[in-house]
């Protein structure tokens, strides 16, 4: 039995992941016609892109040279964040400017604890439900969340790669197959609810998602 299992969740796992990147993709050239032709949406993306100009002034710029510390301070408190969702004790926190940094903690790790760093912008999350929480929805409070968002997508290209523990751990399919779900997702949701924010960008992600998977797999029945 398990000779057919691993084939097909292999065969699953990937199809999913290619399905999340398709989606990561769709919510790209939403943004890109929202900003040509939607005026309602373009004030709130615009703010969202000039929070990342924001960010690559201030990091790569004038603080250039504490931007690999901040990253990595980053990169390890999202380890912890997920440890703490998973009921586990942090015991100690470390990074440094030279991009070395470590987590440790009580308990078996898992693909969440492991990976949450490449895959959770949580930062940009806060500050997507922030600015949607706001009265009257001020436009500029959007910024804040392209500046944290820009931080993560920067902080991954930087990181990834099979040199990473947490990766070669797990191993390299399953990481990347996790990564490429996970991580469009949570981009293409970020992406949407900085346009219509949090929640309706959420339902609007998983809506989108749906329909596309339900058009796949009824194409697929009628052939």
């Amino acid at each position: 039995m398990k000779r057919f299992l691993r084939p097909l969740t292999v065969v699953l796992l990937t199809l999913t992941a290619l399905l999340f990147a398709f989606e990561l993709i769709k919510s790209v050239i939403w943004a890109c016609e929202s900003i040509l032709k939607d005026s309602s949406l373009r004030r709130y993306l615009l703010w969202f892109l000039a929070g990342g100009g924001f960010y690559w002034l201030i990091m790569c710029v004038v603080w250039r040279k504490y931007l690999t510390l901040i990253q990595t301070s980053v990169h390890e408190w999202l380890h912890a964040f997920a440890c703490m969702v998973m009921f586990r004790d942090v015991q100690s926190i470390s990074s440094s400017s030279s991009g070395g940094g470590v987590m440790y903690h009580s308990g078996d790790s898992n693909l969440f604890i492991s990976l949450s760093p490449y895959t959770l912008p949580i930062l940009a999350y806060g500050a997507l439900l922030v600015a949607s929480l706001m009265p009257g929805r001020m436009a500029w409070f959007y910024a804040f969340a392209g500046f944290f968002f820009f931080l993560h997508m920067h902080a991954f290209m930087t990181q990834i790669g099979g040199h990473q523990t947490d990766i070669r751990k797990n191993g390299m399919y399953t990481s990347t197959v996790y990564i490429t779900t996970f991580l469009s997702m949570n981009v293409a949701i970020c992406i949407y609810a900085a346009g219509l924010k949090l929640w309706p960008g959420i339902c609007h992600f998983f809506t989108v998602t749906w329909s596309d998977l339900s058009g796949i797999v009824g194409s697929l029945l009628s052939i």
